[in-house]
């Protein structure tokens, strides 16, 4: 579908976690902005302010909250770059039914 990615992870589940994950990551490294990387100030940069969920809604890792993903929303791939919304954001209880 994407000539930029290969077919057998164009719209896999898991590289698109995986994509996920590693916006996090990064975010957490740019936040440093020039400090000296340690675990201690990768995890204070990570705490500093929520990240948002690029699917949706967002993930605070403040005062000590290691929840992760609380929240998303259903999407699929529009054209060769963009994301379409399918279905807003739910909690992960609506998704589950509880």
């Amino acid at each position: 579908m994407n000539e930029w990615i290969e077919d057998e992870y164009d719209n896999n589940v898991y590289a698109m976690t995986g994509w996920i994950a590693s916006q996090f990551f990064t975010e957490g490294l740019e936040r440093l902005e020039g400090e000296e990387v340690t675990w201690d100030s990768y995890m204070t940069a990570l705490e500093s302010e929520p990240i948002k969920n690029p699917f949706g809604g967002i993930i605070d890792y403040s005062n000590g909250s290691r929840m992760g993903t609380q929240e998303m929303n259903l999407s699929k791939i529009a054209g060769e770059d963009t994301w379409e919304q399918v279905e807003g954001l739910k909690s992960i209880e609506e998704i589950l039914g509880e």
